[in-house]
């Protein structure tokens, strides 16, 4: 597998959503991402669970893998 791509999108479990956080498309060791400050809008989004990351492949466009994210 080789990724070409991830995003954060806003989406509950089993729903697909817009990209919120293009990702870019580096995928070597090392890797850091500075990301603008959130909106409130972001911010509850993401308390509520309605964010996930997708990453993408050639084999995959839509997504390969997907986790969704949680704020603790």
């Amino acid at each position: 597998m080789t990724p070409t791509a991830w995003h954060i999108h806003k989406g509950g479990e089993n729903e697909s959503g817009p990209v919120v956080f293009d990702l870019g498309t580096s995928f070597s060791s090392g890797f850091s991402y500075t990301s603008p400050a959130l909106t409130a809008e972001q911010e509850t989004d993401l308390k509520a669970g309605k964010m996930y990351v997708n990453i993408h492949t050639a084999r995959a466009p839509g997504g390969e893998i997907r986790g969704q994210l949680m704020a603790h």
